[in-house]
């Protein structure tokens, strides 16, 4: 049946075709304006807040789904988020566990971190991929769960 096109159908008909395989694989391919929030820190000793400059930031790669983006600020968790990149995520405030999220702790600034919950101690352990870096639990009291963090 494409065989059977003209040159400028078969075009359209590709074009077509390679934007619903963007769409599935959750990426969008064209400039979209979505909030740059600061940065994060990626680091389990320093805090940064994320809500202190916002800009509107225009990006070509954005997973589907995200409603904000964030710089992230130390190695804590490469090598998967990389120090100095931007993270996309969705402001939610309940995560599956095991995901990765912005957390703010203690109203004091935020992080970027696997999030994974001890129901029994009511506390909650932020992980660092980066395996020189210690596991830190709080207190489910202590910690806002911002948004989850979507990758590409």
């Amino acid at each position: 049946m494409f065989n059977k096109l003209d040159g400028i159908r078969k075009e359209k008909v590709y074009f077509f075709a390679k934007k619903q395989l963007e769409q599935q694989n959750n990426i969008v391919k064209f400039p979209k304006k979505i909030p740059l929030v600061g940065k994060v820190a990626a680091n389990p000793s320093i805090l940064e807040y994320g809500d202190v400059n916002v800009e509107q930031g225009s990006f070509e790669h954005i997973p589907e789904g995200a409603d904000c983006a964030i710089l992230i600020q130390g190695d804590s968790m490469e090598p998967l988020i990389k120090d100095g990149e931007i993270v996309f995520y969705r402001r939610q405030e309940d995560i599956e566990n095991g995901e990765i999220a912005i957390v703010e702790i203690n109203g004091d600034g935020v992080t970027c971190k696997k999030v994974y919950f001890n129901v029994e101690e009511e506390t909650i352990i932020l992980k660092s991929i980066n395996e020189k870096y210690q596991d830190r639990e709080i207190s489910d009291e202590d910690i806002r769960i911002v948004g989850k963090v979507l990758l590409k």
